[in-house]
């Protein structure tokens, strides 16, 4: 499990991601870009990614202040199609 917020060495690309890595795209997991471009919209919720054996990534949502449940989506859009009914139910 990686969180998109956390910065330094853990989130170097290429070191420790054994199987993620796409090799066409050098340092580049498709996931974390997608995950960082969410935490990057939504600043209020805490986006990681789990790495999954069997299914691919899962990206998972919550609020920063604690509140609420957990949000978890098979892709980055349909975690941000959960985020925007979630932001508007409120």
């Amino acid at each position: 499990m990686r969180s998109a917020a956390r910065a330094g060495p853990a989130n170097d690309r290429g070191k420790g991601q054994a199987g993620r890595q796409d090799p066409a795209i050098p340092g580049e997991d498709p996931a974390d870009k997608a995950a960082g471009e969410l935490a990057a919209d939504w600043p209020k919720w805490q986006i990681w990614v789990v790495d999954r054996v069997v299914g691919g990534p899962l990206f998972c949502a919550r609020r920063w202040d604690g509140t609420g449940h957990n949000l978890n989506g098979d892709s980055a859009a349909e975690l941000a199609e959960k985020l925007e009914a979630e932001v508007t139910d409120e």
